[in-house]
């Protein structure tokens, strides 16, 4: 091409790099874009040598150079250039000659396009896309493609990881797809695709797919949806993952947070999170308020520190263990810690801490378990007290007491013992243990105590059997304890043997009462289960339905209704309650499944029909079988009762004859006390005249004997006279009305107050109801109760009585508490026995039967009677009344 200088001037202003070079490729013209392009800047290149400017091009770039000075035209779409820096830079060029006016050539044009900017951002896409394919690769997140021009499906390799293997005889990518959706998901999914195409919402949702191998798996989608000029989506490009064991991490996570909060929130124990760093109370539980009088409310708004018995304030934070929990070297924080009430008083508390810290191991808040040991802690010192006077409360224990030697030997026993085995004391102390333990028990209990020597341990626990003097058995429940020396050396034992003849009694009789329940339920072991469609075909028939009914599940399943099994009268009259009740008309299979229809259960007596006609009474539970709240069929499970019916009427038999043995019984009671006391009126008028006439003539020790044989008398005729008041007592036939206890209160503190032989009570009393109620029952509880709590008391002290009645759902529950000597609680059963006494007749009078009247009185109320006691402090005895006794009939 010819050149002339005006053509310099439109190559300086052209937008692309351009370069004019004579023969000797020195510069005739740039482009500014040239000069832009290669870093030129302000130089001026004109008249140098190509070169000069590039020392760096090499031989290859020069022999195109002259080879276009040769008349040859060349060109390349991208080419390297390494510049003299080290730097790279891609160019696109064209190299054409140019010529003189008079066709000769006078040098070359160059013509060069930078693309190092391009190929630096391909070589960034190809890395980004790279990274990108390593990174789904990784992370098993699989891409899809779908065309909507050419509706085709592209997926890569994690897609068939998550969905499984695809054989595409089975059809097209779609069809798989589809295929593998959960189909309760498939609609949605496919509606939430269509909404993203019309650009209504983005595509971002989690469906479920049943993987051939892996079964039911959640999967996360998320995709864009491209679109064309004209606003149309032409493509959607989507990633999925499987996150089912994110989500079932998840539900874990959920189930271990649900269940620690269920155990905080209802443990037995206190439990408390405190900040590690402040003690303030972040979350307690309500045993934790209840332990220390306060509401959560109130707990929440303080601290640790608050609440602590000075003394021990510092223990949590200062102390060498709360030191060694927050260095790491203890896992548990363990201890005893005392506690201010909120009313003020002490609380003994036993605690376990753990301490939760953050990632990076700094202490976050502890979380802590307290138990209130108050009342163990009291036990615990009145214990010590105990164990000092021990020597003293030897003899008078109520409870026979033994010290023996390491082979057996009685070196001392009380007089409970020689009561409960009938032998003197002097007679015990010449025998041992196996003089008069039952021979069927003397092996074992000799093993029991060899092992015991042998194991180190203080104490073991049997049950066992002693021959009384006279020849009957004494069941005792024995308590054996090893007194060691200061050495640890033994040195003796202390026995301590509890007569529980007459509970042993009493569970012979209840082991022989579920005897023979065991056998009535073993002899009803079958139970028919049937179950049936919605319809009433059955679906299910057992092999307790074949035994009790005749039919096999062959016969019945798929082809019967329960109809057929029962009796047409029975159904029509059932059909017809149901109707009034439902206010429509119900007959056939629905008069089983009324109730069960609306989800609720129907059990009643039914006669069922066997296959051969005959019949006999079940008890019959119906119910609804459901799936996902939705009832699809019905369940009844009927049991046998024929033998539970025959019982019945023998139980009728029964109550009949103990209606007759009772009248019987306390016409006896009433004429063997009666012909007791005779001879006992001859006794004590013989008595009477000894001691008239002839008692001066005796000595001292006669005289003795004779004061013993005048109290024996007196107390046989207590005896009696108490026999035959317990034996009346609930028998005799009752008037019962309306009883004012305000009034039968007042009037019986009034009696013990105007007694001058006993210490003047204080009888106290809150408003107490009017009860329908047996008034000399309620005149014979009240008097006993309060007259125990005034006779039990210690010397000098002034008895205080105070009754409380509360109103609780069906019944009244009284209380009648005192401040007297209190009753050990291994006794809280013993005292409501007949003739049990816890304390000599010198210490305090009596036969042991009023709490025994006490109890029965309560019981054929129908009511409940137990106590709580204190030692030392007094006793409560609680019991309970209907508020309309059960046989009196109000209209």
């Amino acid at each position: 091409m010819p050149y002339n200088n005006s053509e310099s001037i439109l190559i300086a202003e052209a937008p692309l790099a351009i370069a004019m070079f004579d023969k000797q490729m020195r510069y005739i013209t740039t482009s500014k874009k040239w000069l832009l392009d290669y870093h030129i800047g302000d130089r001026n290149i004109i008249g140098l040598s190509h070169y000069e400017v590039f020392p760096e091009i090499g031989d290859d770039w020069k022999k195109i150079h002259q080879d276009c000075l040769q008349g040859v035209s060349n060109h390349c779409d991208e080419a390297m250039f390494v510049r003299g820096d080290g730097q790279i830079q891609w160019i696109r060029w064209d190299v054409r000659p140019w010529t003189e006016a008079d066709g000769t050539i006078g040098g070359i044009i160059m013509f060069t396009e930078d693309l190092t900017d391009k190929k630096l951002l391909e070589k960034t896409y190809e890395q980004v896309n790279e990274r990108l394919v390593l990174a789904t690769t990784a992370a098993g997140i699989g891409i899809w493609e779908y065309d909507l021009t050419h509706q085709t499906y592209l997926w890569n390799d994690n897609m068939f990881q998550i969905y499984g293997k695809w054989n595409p005889e089975e059809g097209s990518l779609s069809h798989f797809w589809e295929n593998r959706l959960h189909p309760d998901d498939l609609a949605r999914v496919n509606a939430e695709v269509e909404e993203a195409i019309r650009g209504e919402k983005n595509y971002n949702t989690t469906f479920r797919i049943i993987h051939q191998e892996k079964g039911l798996r959640y999967i996360h989608g998320q995709a864009v949806v491209e679109k064309d000029q004209a606003g149309r989506a032409k493509r959607i490009v989507g990633i999925n993952w499987d996150m089912t064991e994110r989500m079932e991490a998840a539900e874990k996570l959920r189930i271990s947070e649900e269940t620690f909060r269920l155990t905080f929130e209802h443990s037995a124990f206190g439990m408390s999170i405190v900040d590690a760093k402040t003690g303030a109370f972040i979350d307690v539980n309500n045993t934790l308020a209840a332990i220390f009088g306060y509401s959560k409310e109130e707990l929440l708004q303080t601290n640790l520190q608050s609440i602590s018995h000075p003394e021990d304030a510092h223990r949590d934070f200062e102390g060498a263990e709360a030191n060694q929990l927050l260095l790491g070297e203890i896992t548990v924080l363990h201890g005893n810690k005392r506690y201010i009430h909120k009313q003020g008083h002490t609380v003994w508390t036993e605690s376990v801490g753990t301490l939760v810290r953050d990632k990076e191991g700094n202490p976050l808040y502890f979380i802590g378990q307290i138990k209130d040991i108050t009342k163990e802690k009291r036990l615990n010192d009145e214990l010590i007290q105990r164990e000092k006077d021990f020597r003293g409360a030897f003899e008078n224990s109520a409870v026979g007491m033994v010290l023996a030697s390491l082979r057996g030997r009685w070196l001392k026993v009380n007089r409970s013992l020689c009561k409960m085995v009938g032998y003197e004391e002097a007679e015990l102390l010449e025998l041992d243990y196996a003089s008069i333990t039952h021979p069927e028990d003397l092996a074992s209990n000799q093993a029991t105590f060899n092992s015991f020597i042998q194991s180190g341990e203080d104490n073991y626990q049997i049950e066992k059997r002693y021959i009384h003097k006279n020849g009957s058995i004494v069941w005792v429940i024995l308590t054996v304890s090893l007194v060691r020396d200061a050495a640890g050396n033994p040195l003796h034992l202390v026995t301590q043997m509890t007569d529980i003849t007459a509970e042993k009694a009493a569970q012979q009789e209840l082991e022989a009462t579920l005897s023979k329940l065991q056998n009535l339920l073993d002899a009803s072991k079958h139970v028919a289960i049937i179950g049936t469609d919605l319809q009433g075909t059955i679906n299910i028939f057992n092999k307790g339905a074949e035994n009790l009914l005749g039919y096999t599940a062959e016969e019945m399943v798929g082809k019967k209704n329960p109809s057929i099994i029962h009796d047409p009268a029975e159904m029509a009259a059932r059909g017809a309650e149901l109707s009034g009740i439902f206010n429509k008309p119900i007959s056939g299979f629905g008069v089983f499944v009324a109730y069960a229809q609306e989800g609720a259960f129907d059990s009643r007596e039914w006669t069922y029909v066997k296959k051969d006609g005959s019949r006999f009474p079940v008890q019959l539970v119906v119910g609804p079988i459901t799936n996902n709240d939705e009832i699809v069929g019905f369940l009844g499970i009927a049991l046998d009762i024929s033998q539970i019916k025959a019982a019945e009427r023998a139980l009728e038999t029964t109550n009949k004859e103990l209606k007759m043995a009772n009248a019987e019984l306390e016409e006896f009671a009433f004429i063997a006390s009666h012909d007791l006391q005779e001879p006992l009126r001859g006794i004590t008028g013989f008595i009477g005249l000894i001691e008239k006439k002839h008692l001066h003539q005796l000595d001292e020790k006669a005289q003795e004997y004779f004061q013993f044989i005048t109290e024996g008398a007196n107390r046989m005729k207590n005896l009696i006279n108490d026999l035959l008041e317990y034996s009346r007592t609930g028998r005799s036939s009752s008037v019962q009305g309306l009883v004012s206890l305000n009034g039968l209160v007042g009037e019986i503190a009034k009696g013990f107050a105007a007694n001058p032989s006993e210490p003047k009570p204080i009888i106290k009393w809150n408003d107490l109801p009017d009860l329908y109620a047996d008034h000399t029952a309620m005149l014979q509880l009240f008097m006993n109760l309060i007259g125990n709590g005034i006779k039990y008391q210690p010397k000098g002290n002034q008895p205080i009585i105070e009754i409380i009645a509360e109103e609780k759902n069906e019944v009244w529950q009284f209380s009648v508490s005192d401040n007297g000597i209190g009753i050990l609680p291994k006794f809280h059963e013993k005292v409501f026995v007949l003739f049990q006494r816890l304390h000599g007749k010198t210490e305090y009078s009596g036969t042991g039967i009023g709490l025994a009247i006490c109890k029965k009185i309560v019981q054929r109320m129908h009511g409940d009677i137990w106590l709580e006691s204190t030692p030392g402090e007094g006793s409560t005895f609680y019991f309970t009344i209907p508020k309309v006794a059960p046989n009196l009939h109000l209209s």
